[in-house]
Order: C-alpha cells, then structure tokens, then sequence
C-alpha cells in the first residue's frame, strides 16, 4: 500500500508523508477506511452519530466547489442561480428555524425545574420572581444581539420567537442567550 511518494489510499497520495506518519500500516483496505475515519471523527456531546456533521460539511463543500466550476468554466444560467438560491436559502433558513425550536425549548407556565429567583425588577419597587431556563444556542448566537436591541429587525425576530409560545412565559433577551421566565408572584 506504500509508495515511494507518500501514503496511498485507493489511489490517494498525501505527498511527504508515510503511512505509519497519518496512522495508517499495511492493513486491508476496510481497516483502512476504519483507521482514516477515525482519524477525522470528532465526538459532539451525547451524538451516536457524530461523523455526520464532517460528512455533510465535505459534502456542501464539494457541491460549491463544482457550482464554481460550472459558472466559471461554462457560465451556466441553471448554475449561477443555484448559487443565488443556495447563498439564500441558508440565513433564511436559519430565521424560519428560530421560532420553531424556541417554541420546543420555552418552558409552559407550569415550569419549576429550576430554584426560585427574581426575573424582573422595575424602578417603582415591582418584583417579579419565579422560575426561569435559559435558552443557548450557538447556530443563532448571530441573531440574539439582534433580538436583544430595539428596532423593526429585533422586533420581527422576537415576535416569532414568542409566537408559539405560552402567553403567561416571559422570554427576556440577552446578547448571548434567551432567559424564558416563569413567574409566580409579584411583590
């Protein structure tokens, strides 16, 4: 499986290295595929599954890779608008999910998993207290400075975060996560 060039694979060459350098020995070639796998597996947290993610990112990657090739070379119409509806579609589709899964993830008025804090204080003396949970995601870390901040943008974001959620649960924006209160009692 060895050449004079470097490791090879199937016919794949990684010029300058040896097999023993990328962790590969002279072995049949599905312990191989099973060696290189490991190699490019990253565990994500409680993930069965976790080689599906770097799958899909080569994936994206090589589908981009060869639109490129296909409007630069031919200059394609049906190429340059995928590239238009691609480029598109992803931030929107990122939007459209909010609201679905911060309607999964805010607690219903009936919530008390967490300790019994102060949620809300007003200058007039009002406390509010309840219960809260916090809601962190880093696929829309983008968007809570932009939910967290008054203007038609935050105001649009934040009324479809709270559309399917229950009308008593307060969310209360940070620039880094959405605290859902529950409350209980005012004082």
């Amino acid at each position: 499986m060895e050449r004079a060039g470097g490791c090879c694979l199937s016919g794949v060459d990684i010029p300058g290295r040896r097999c023993q350098d990328v962790g590969l020995t002279n072995r049949s070639r599905p312990e191989a595929a099973r060696q290189i796998l490991q190699l490019v597996r990253f565990d994500l947290p409680g993930s069965e599954m976790s080689i599906v993610l770097p799958i899909l990112a080569v994936a994206f990657a090589a589908f981009c890779v060869w639109l490129a090739v296909r409007i630069v070379n031919r200059g394609e119409r049906w190429a340059k608008w995928t590239l238009v509806g691609t480029t598109v579609s992803i931030p929107v589709l990122c939007v459209g999910s909010l609201g679905p899964v911060c309607w999964k993830m805010a607690p219903n008025r009936h919530f008390r998993d967490s300790r019994f804090v102060r949620l809300y204080a007003r200058p007039d003396g009002v406390t509010l207290w309840g219960h809260y949970s916090d809601f962190r995601s880093d696929y829309y870390r983008d968007l809570y400075p932009i939910m967290a901040r008054p203007g038609r943008v935050g105001d649009l974001l934040r009324w479809w975060a709270e559309l399917g959620t229950d009308k008593d649960v307060i969310p209360m924006y940070n620039k880094k996560y959405i605290r859902w209160g529950v409350p209980t009692e005012y004082r």
